[in-house]
């Protein structure tokens, strides 16, 4: 009985019956220290873990966010918003993971985000967007991110499937 539960459930994660965001990591690395880029933080985290990702700062895990805040302001000075973007994209993926990349893949922008991280990366997705308040910021920008992972995580999943179907056929020849 036991191994035909086990079967069933590797059966629906194959078919892609459980979600995407089910324990993907997401690490933020916010460029901002000020109250305004804090509060956005906070925010995307809390909707983020609202999805059902596991949300941390700074580590090399999973997929991360670079996250850029500010205030919108007239040109006397008063606050009529805020703009804030966000870039997607994964350290631990493999050398495969860059043909995921698309052809027209932001190679200025990809560089900008290396020397800030220091590292490597596979570029997944970026945007921009302006909102009235940081929470109403924070809540499109994570729908962007939710959207940008679980796409990029199941184009993982696909290649995966193709690599073990290759694999397979080899060892039947």
């Amino acid at each position: 009985m036991m191994v035909w539960i086990q079967s069933l459930t590797l059966i629906a994660v194959l078919l892609g019956a459980a979600p995407v965001a089910e324990a993907q990591l997401v690490s933020i690395y916010n460029q901002g220290n000020d109250n305004t880029s804090l509060l956005v933080e906070a925010a995307l985290k809390r909707h983020l873990r609202a999805e059902g990702y596991q949300v941390k700062s700074g580590t090399r895990d999973g997929f991360f966010v670079v996250l850029s805040s500010m205030e919108a302001r007239t040109v006397k000075g008063e606050r009529f918003g805020v703009f804030g973007s966000v870039l997607v994209g994964s350290l631990d993926w493999s050398d495969w993971a860059d043909s995921l990349v698309p052809e027209g893949c932001n190679k200025e922008l990809a560089t900008e985000v290396k020397n800030f991280l220091g590292v490597e990366f596979v570029y997944i997705d970026n945007t921009i967007a302006t909102a009235a308040n940081e929470e109403a910021l924070a809540e499109m920008l994570s729908t962007f991110v939710n959207n940008s992972v679980r796409a990029g995580a199941k184009k993982v999943d696909r290649l995966m499937k193709e690599v073990a179907e290759s694999s397979r056929r080899e060892q039947v020849r």
